[in-house]
């Protein structure tokens, strides 16, 4: 059994022989631009490639109707909104809640919505003579 990783630990990459060229090349920059700190360099790469394998299981990606300006993607890629979308979307995929669908309404017609009473009535012949003389 292997030795845990701990920090400090030395540890040695070898290369597969079948490492693509655009890497070998990527490699060979960094060393050149980095010099002394290119294994800094090199585990910064490997640290984001980790982290970034590991929050891929927890992200989805949801494809949007239409294209966005920039202004609102800017809008979208601030942490308070991503969170917010997040935790919509998020209790909408989780959280049971009856869903009640909206029961039919039937049509009133306009003689039963209005009603009158005795006191409407006498209000009415007293006030209009209906008396045909």
């Amino acid at each position: 059994m292997s030795e845990p990783f701990y920090p400090g630990k030395t540890i040695a990459i070898r290369l597969p022989k079948d490492t693509p060229p655009e890497v070998l090349d990527r490699l060979d920059e960094l060393k050149q631009r980095e010099g002394r700190g290119f294994s800094r360099a090199i585990t910064d790469h490997l640290f984001h490639s980790i982290l970034s394998e590991t929050t891929m299981r927890d992200n989805a990606y949801l494809p949007l109707p239409g294209p966005l300006t920039f202004e609102e993607k800017e809008m979208l890629n601030t942490p308070m909104q991503r969170r917010v979308l997040g935790h919509f979307v998020y209790h909408l995929i989780k959280e049971d809640f009856p869903l009640e669908l909206p029961k039919e309404k039937k049509e009133k017609s306009a003689s039963s919505t209005f009603q009158t009473s005795n006191v409407h009535n006498k209000f009415a012949s007293n006030l209009f003579n209906m008396d045909d003389d």
